[in-house]
């Protein structure tokens, strides 16, 4: 919270569980009620729970443990020198990143510089052949490659020092998932995403500075800047000019349950005795299905993942003949079982695990079936129960879970 002189922590709704920095600014190691900060602008955390804060205004690292504790973790007065703890020397340390071994990155603003920190707190310059004119934002993914944005098309620092061009855009913020697609926040209101192919195309805003929601999929922003991905890979938007946390939650992964039932009519021909003796009737309507639901084991109802046991219920309107598992494919789910809840079999559940293929999985709200779901990025969970009848007769249809 750069213009508050704190750090604020919240939960994944939103609930603030604490705040550390006495809100006014200077300089103060000491607890979570005491300490001061001078202009904080990034945070990262490491594998122990551990927060570190670029203190620009301070020219500091600072560490936050987990009990809310504030330290100075490197650096001392402004300046520019390599080192250990407070002997290293930065000038407007303004954003930090981590990597799966608590190695820190900074974005050394004033020095125009990126600097790399040990868990041990030893200091060095990396990426030092090429220019970086006031880098803001800084990012590494699961390879080590570092991604840095500024004043300049954003830049990448490979493992072994060496720095390219990653797109001709002038990104504010990056994010990078697991998959390696990059995420960029621009100056014009907008989000930009490129996939692991390299392919570039608009995620989110239309460029207007009106904030707004749009369920169509086109959300307005006013100066988006830091942009962060959560377990999910739900984007997070520090969204400057409106002093919000924006959400863009991303659905990656499409299952679709294709279901085929018989009905007591057994798909043919029902020959009854009506008066004359010679009547045929024969049932042509396919079951209607109602009453859809889906539980899952996870504890975000929203979300199936690989491994996530689920079970989908249903309830038709006529009597369903047991499943065959030879004529049903279920995309997604594996070690599928078919249980019937009641005697005339109109009540079903299909229970089953998300497959390790299936990454993560949006299970769409039951109940409201008029919900919107946002362009382009949300998939739905679909059931489609087709009566098995003769082909001239047979009917499919589709229920938005």
């Amino acid at each position: 919270d750069l213009l508050n002189n704190r750090i604020v922590k919240m939960d994944a709704t939103g609930r603030v569980l604490m705040i550390i920095g006495d809100g006014s600014r200077g300089f103060l190691d000491g607890s979570q009620s005491t300490a001061k900060f001078n202009q904080p602008t990034g945070v990262a955390i490491d594998s122990k729970g551990n927060i570190f804060v670029t203190d620009a205004g301070n020219n500091k690292i600072r560490k936050i443990d987990p009990s809310g504790e504030v330290s100075t973790f490197v650096g001392s007065v402004l300046g520019l020198s390599d080192g250990t703890g407070t002997s290293a020397k930065f000038y407007l340390p303004y954003d930090i990143a981590i990597d799966g071994s608590d190695t820190l990155y900074v974005a050394d603003r004033g020095n125009n510089k990126i600097r790399r920190i040990t868990s041990e707190g030893e200091v060095t310059t990396i990426g030092k052949d090429a220019t970086f004119t006031t880098p803001s934002e800084i990012e590494v993914d699961k390879f080590g490659n570092v991604y840095v944005s500024g004043d300049f098309q954003g830049k990448m620092i490979t493992p072994s020092g060496e720095v390219t061009t990653f797109t001709n855009r002038m990104p504010e913020g990056i994010a990078v998932d697991p998959d390696g697609n990059i995420y960029m926040s621009m100056y014009e209101n907008k989000i930009y995403r490129i996939d692991s192919s390299g392919h570039e195309n608009l995620y989110a805003g239309s460029g207007s500075s009106v904030r707004s929601n749009n369920e169509e999929g086109i959300a307005e922003f006013n100066r988006p800047i830091a942009i962060t991905l959560d377990s999910f890979g739900n984007l997070y938007v520090s969204d400057y000019n409106t002093s919000l946390i924006r959400k863009i939650i991303k659905v990656p992964y499409q299952a679709e349950f294709q279901i085929s039932l018989s009905d007591a009519a057994g798909n043919q021909a029902t020959q009854t005795n009506l008066t004359e003796g010679n009547g045929i009737t024969v049932d042509l309507e396919g079951p209607v299905i109602s009453e859809v639901s889906i539980v899952s084991d996870n504890d975000n109802v929203s979300w199936g993942r690989s491994g996530d046991n689920i079970t989908l219920s249903f309830t038709a309107n006529e009597t369903i003949q047991t499943p065959d598992l030879t004529n049903i494919s279920i995309s997604g789910l594996t070690g599928m079982v078919f249980t019937s809840l009641n005697d005339n079999k109109t009540r079903w559940t299909v229970e089953g695990v998300v497959d390790v293929n299936a990454e993560r999985t949006r299970l769409d709200k039951v109940h409201d079936r008029t919900q919107k779901i946002l362009k382009n990025h949300s998939k739905s969970w679909m059931l489609r129960c087709a009566a098995r009848l003769s082909p001239r007769h047979s009917r499919a249809r589709k229920f938005l879970l």
